[in-house]
C-alpha cells in the first residue's frame, strides 16, 4: 500500500485545526487532538503532515509540540 500523500494529510490536519479554533491564528492546540479530529491515526503520518504543513508555512509547532495556524494556514480553512 502506498503512503498517503503528505500534502493531503497536511491539508486535513490544517482544516481540522481551523475548525477547532474557528479559523483564528496563533491559537494553540494539542497535535494529538487535532490529528484525532483529522482522522490521522498513524504517528508517522501525523509527523509527515506537520512537517509538510510547517514547510509550507501553514502552521507553527510550539516547544511542547502544540500546533497553531499561521495566516497562510487560516486561509486554507
Amino acid at each position: 500500500m502506498a503512503d498517503p500523500d503528505p500534502r493531503a494529510l497536511a491539508l486535513r490536519l490544517c482544516k481540522a485545526l481551523a475548525v477547532n479554533v474557528a479559523n483564528e491564528t496563533e491559537t494553540w492546540r494539542s497535535r494529538a487532538l487535532i490529528a484525532s479530529r483529522a482522522g490521522i491515526r498513524s504517528q508517522t503520518n501525523v509527523d509527515r503532515a506537520i512537517a509538510y504543513a510547517r514547510a509550507q508555512g501553514w502552521l507553527k509547532v510550539g516547544d511542547n509540540r502544540d500546533v497553531c495556524l499561521t495566516d497562510e494556514g487560516a486561509r486554507l480553512g
